[in-house]
């Protein structure tokens, strides 16, 4: 049996999909794992979230955490990695200080700590309790986890150092004093 043309459901009535309860597209693409999903809300200009996916991949839900955040929480890595190159805030915080490193690291999220450090987050992010990631780690003993982010310290300063060194001797100002090559040769 066939139901007539006028009974048909429709292509729109077809297409709506229903989200998880409290959700956006983005945080209910992060709870499925789903990257394709989010992939089609950025990319599809029919898609019907493409219009707001922009402003809804750092916004904060009722608990305050932001979507980076929950696929941190998660351990979603390569979720992790799609909401950063669309424009997911590495070092947003929430009212308490706590950043995606942080919650990463509360649950020994190694993998995605790595993806975090590889977009330059701020290592020395500090909740209201005076903790960085770090402590976030040792505090739940996640050893892994603290030996990444003191690698990754130990890194970003030396990367620092080379960088100011470099400029100290780019700068004739900084170098005065000193006799240049020609100077000691005349």
């Amino acid at each position: 049996m066939t139901l007539p043309e006028s009974e048909s459901p429709t292509e729109e009535e077809e297409a709506v999909e229903i989200l998880l309860p409290n959700t956006t597209i983005v945080t209910h693409c992060i709870l499925r794992n789903d990257i394709p999903r989010l992939t089609k809300s950025f990319e599809d200009d029919t898609d019907p979230f493409k219009e707001n996916i922009a402003e809804l991949i750092n916004e904060r839900d009722s608990d305050g955490k932001a979507p980076l955040d929950i696929a941190s929480t998660l351990g979603r890595a390569e979720m992790t990695r799609e909401l950063l190159q669309r424009g997911a805030d590495v070092n947003a915080v929430t009212p308490k200080g706590f950043c995606a490193l942080h919650h990463a690291a509360a649950w020994g999220r190694l993998e995605v700590i790595k993806i975090l450090v590889e977009f330059n987050c701020n290592l020395q992010q500090k909740t209201i309790h005076g903790e960085r990631a770090r402590e976030t780690a040792v505090r739940y003993n996640h050893s892994e986890c603290v030996d990444f982010l003191d690698w990754a310290e130990a890194k970003v300063a030396l990367v620092d150092l080379v960088k100011q060194t470099q400029e100290t001797l780019q700068d004739p100002e900084k170098v005065q004093g000193r006799l240049t090559k020609e100077d000691k040769c005349g």
